[in-house]
């Protein structure tokens, strides 16, 4: 494997690190004369739901005001945690919270954008079966429990296999396995238990546009965050008083690489199609 294909997919795997089914589009040839472009990123508009009137006054014994729409407000994991301003919450108990979050609404879409440029639309289910598809114009991933598939920018699809030397299909194997590895709940679970605790900051406005709410509460982790030997420092976190991520960014360091990347959080619960290519 050449130097320019293993820091792809080092990069690669960077980037799946950061939490709440994060991906980073692997969307270079593995050519030495490949050009680097740089991608605009992929807007969408939703109808703001659930959020609380902006600006309105916090106090001490603030309660969720979910109206759950998503059916999340009262699961068992969730029970005894409470967003207040400066509240501390232990990260072995949001962990379950929030995945049983997203195994009750079953699907939804996301955005990540990394600070090469690239943005990339993820649509994601589990129903019970986990299945994505991400998406950059360029290059599409889609995976499922046991199979997967990565279209390359020259338009031709790989199937994920272990037997084989060539180094596209190995580029597109080793992607298929690092997305089902780390985009499964299973690992975001393990990501927000890395701290003893995270701190509620506030109740303020979500720093992306295209967000499913205007505003949710911001969390950062009281220490450090590794996982994996990779180090995660400016981390912030946005979750709804329906225990669903809104935004996320932090900037990953692993083997000497650094990536920046955030997550808005478009839509949760609405029908998403994901198709095996090989059958469409």
């Amino acid at each position: 494997m050449n130097s320019a294909f293993g820091s792809k997919v080092i990069r690669f795997g960077l980037v799946l690190s950061v939490l709440l089914l994060i991906l980073s589009a692997c969307n270079e040839k593995n050519e030495a004369d490949t050009e680097d472009e740089t991608k605009d990123s992929i807007t969408s508009e939703q109808e703001n739901v659930g959020q609380d009137e902006v600006g309105k006054e916090k106090t001490e014994t603030a309660v969720p005001t979910s109206s759950d729409k998503y059916g999340t407000s009262n699961l068992a994991e969730c029970e005894g945690i409470r967003f207040e301003k400066d509240a501390i919450i232990d990260g072995n108990q949001l962990a379950p919270c929030i995945m049983a979050a997203m195994l009750e609404v079953e699907t939804g879409t996301h955005k990540v954008a990394t600070d090469d440029g690239t943005s990339t639309i993820v649509d994601f289910q589990f129903t019970p079966e986990f299945s994505l598809s991400a998406d950059n114009g360029d290059t599409i991933i889609i995976v499922n429990d046991s199979e997967g598939w990565m279209k390359m920018p020259s338009g031709k699809w790989f199937s994920e296999t272990d037997v084989s030397d060539d180094p596209d299909v190995l580029l597109a194997s080793n992607t298929i396995k690092l997305t089902r590895v780390f985009a499964h709940p299973n690992t975001i679970t393990q990501f927000l238990a890395l701290t003893p605790s995270w701190k509620v900051v506030e109740e303020s406005k979500v720093p992306a546009e295209d967000a499913f709410v205007d505003t949710a509460w911001q969390l950062v982790p009281n220490e450090p965050v590794v996982m994996e030997g990779t180090e995660f420092t400016d981390v912030e976190l946005w979750i709804t008083d329906d225990y669903l991520g809104a935004y996320y960014t932090s900037t990953a360091k692993m083997m000497g690489m650094s990536a920046t990347s955030s997550d808005t959080f478009m839509q949760w619960g609405e029908p998403v199609t994901i198709v095996n290519p090989m059958e469409s």
